[in-house]
């Protein structure tokens, strides 16, 4: 956190009133930025005021107290102090400010702060099947980290040297990777096949896994592309969970019984949710 100074330091902006506790040189309350930036280190030298001078240092009475500029900073720093009331002890304390894009606020946004600092790029095609309204953040992580291909299949691991069986834990059928786990394995398409019958019957099995991605996408309704999200993602979750348990555990359901746990995590989903706008009549599709 200490190391992230520098980069809060340009959120924080100071409102001079009685300018006893705004740092002259060091912070943000002329709209120049912090003097020590603008000025340089011979600063304060120039100007006649130590480092560590407040704001009031400034001031005579109910002036600026400045000798004449002598660069051009010093001369927009001038200009500005013509715009700004003089700081007076008869005025309540200096007090600060989270500022984004000049706009000053009452309280932190972390989401605000974090669009501004963060590097931007475009979208993704696979980002409405990771990120949407309503979603679980543990099943949103995972699928995140599912459309990379990061999970620790068995093919991966081998490929990392590791000696370890390659073969499909759920069906024994194939090598292990993300997209035979999640698409191709019988076991996972009896999983998809049951969801499908709920939400979508005329709709075919998967075949890879830009099909799958994309399935939500198709619903005619925001309120189904939501449901079909959320379903989406507790089966890629619950399925890992169903390798790990039988590799780790030597624990192992049924399509089945494992279809059961995905029924009631979205039931539970949706019951959390049902006072949103797009989640007041999940409940009653779902259970069709």
């Amino acid at each position: 956190l200490l190391k992230l100074r520098q980069l809060a330091r340009l959120f924080i902006s100071c409102t001079v009133l009685n300018g006893s506790k705004a740092s002259f040189w060091f912070d943000t309350w002329t709209s120049l930025g912090p003097l020590i930036d603008v000025l340089g280190p011979a600063g304060p030298r120039a100007l006649r005021i130590p480092l560590q001078a407040k704001v009031l240092k400034a001031t005579r009475g109910n002036l600026w107290n400045l000798p004449s500029p002598r660069s051009e900073m010093e001369v927009a720093l001038h200009a500005y102090l013509t715009t700004v009331p003089v700081p007076s002890g008869e005025l309540e304390a200096d007090f600060y400010s989270w500022t984004i894009e000049r706009v000053k606020s009452e309280y932190f946004s972390s989401a605000k702060t974090w669009r501004i600092i963060r590097e931007k790029q475009p979208n993704r095609s696979w980002f409405k099947a990771v990120w949407f309204k309503g979603n679980t953040p543990k099943h949103a992580f995972h699928m995140w980290v599912a459309i990379h291909d990061r999970l620790p299949t068995r093919n991966r691991l081998a490929a990392w040297g590791m000696l370890t069986p390659t073969s499909c834990c759920l069906c024994s059928l194939s090598d292990e990777s993300r997209d035979h786990l999640f698409i191709e394995c019988p076991f996972s398409k009896d999983i998809w096949r049951r969801m499908l019958q709920k939400l979508s019957p005329t709709s075919p099995m998967f075949d890879s896994w830009a099909q799958m991605l994309n399935w939500p996408s198709l619903a005619p309704s925001q309120s189904m592309r939501t449901l079909r999200g959320i379903a989406v993602q507790v089966i890629i979750y619950n399925l890992w969970t169903e390798r790990n348990n039988r590799v780790f555990r030597n624990q192992m359901l049924t399509a089945s019984e494992l279809f059961k746990i995905v029924d009631r995590t979205v039931r539970n989903t949706i019951s959390a949710r049902k006072t949103r706008k797009y989640f007041k009549n999940l409940m009653v599709v779902w259970l069709v």
